[in-house]
């Protein structure tokens, strides 16, 4: 019941995206999401004496068995009241993915490889995946595109709580759905950047599904929008109150995709300097 009966392998060491390209690719350690993925269950571990003479699996424990590498990782399961027993098994799952890769690098696509695996309806376990895995991929521009969009509505407001909205935001993937507080300082700041670049890019209004509400969980208040004062200056956006739900859609003459907006307009990359994503990240 203590510690793993081997060590696995050390991971190799990623590699730097050629270029300025923000969907390049980021990581090489593709075969350790693969094997994470298609891993042995418990069930088949449990109460087979072992594997290839490794120990047997102690009563209670969680197994996982990654990839070739004949690795056979456990954490003893101490709780047997709440949460539910699903949940508690795939904690346990966490813990075993979060060893895997504690010493690796990993794409915003392999990140959401590994959390989809996880379900939706279990107490919010995939907001756990995300948040571990986000300290770990090199494309933090890309993560919310492939991972945050991804998560049911619920699951996206609680992780944007929790890692905080101006670390996801990024100009690369703009375009989707946002809730944002005012009175909570980043996503004040987060309106402001979409004020921003809704005022600068052609196309027309790209603030669109707007819906405001002076505090939170009260009705909706009919008729109010983003405000011309607002578009003349983003610091006139409130502080002290106010709540709004809005869609960012991206279009115009030069280009349709977020994509080629990104490319295309030096602002947007400017911006993006200001975002976590923006970043130069050091592993």
């Amino acid at each position: 019941s203590g510690a793993p009966p081997t060590t696995p392998k050390s991971g190799s060491v990623a590699t730097t995206p050629k270029g300025d390209d923000p969907m390049a690719p980021t990581s090489p350690n593709q075969e350790l999401v693969d094997s994470i993925v298609g891993a042995k269950s418990p069930s088949e571990l449990h109460g087979s004496g072992g594997v290839d003479g490794l120990e047997p699996v102690p009563d209670g424990a969680f197994a996982l068995m990654i990839g070739e590498e004949r690795v056979l990782y456990w954490v003893n399961d101490l709780s047997k009241k709440s949460p539910s027993e699903k949940y508690r098994g795939y904690y346990c799952a966490l813990l075993v993915v979060e060893t895997a890769v504690v010493s690796k690098v990993l794409s915003s696509k392999q990140a959401w490889r590994l959390t989809k695996e996880f379900p939706c309806e279990e107490d919010g376990i995939r907001v756990e995946v995300a948040m571990m895995l986000f300290s770990r991929v090199s494309d933090v521009e890309n993560y919310t595109k492939e991972v945050v969009d991804n998560l049911s509505e619920l699951e996206q407001r609680e992780l944007a709580w929790r890692i905080g909205v101006m670390n996801l935001f990024s100009t690369v993937s703009v375009d989707r759905k946002y809730w944002l507080d005012f009175t909570n300082h980043d996503e004040r700041m987060c309106a402001q950047k979409l004020v921003e670049l809704n005022r600068i890019e052609e196309g027309g209004n790209h603030l669109v599904h707007v819906e405001y509400r002076r505090v939170w969980n009260t009705p909706v208040v009919p008729g109010v929008g983003i405000q011309s004062e607002w578009e003349e200056n983003v610091n006139n956006i409130p502080s002290d109150m106010g709540e709004m739900s809005l869609n960012y859609k991206t279009g115009g003459k030069h280009h349709t995709t977020m994509y080629e907006s990104y490319k295309n307009e030096p602002f947007r990359k400017d911006m993006q300097k200001s975002c976590f994503g923006g970043g130069k990240l050091v592993f």
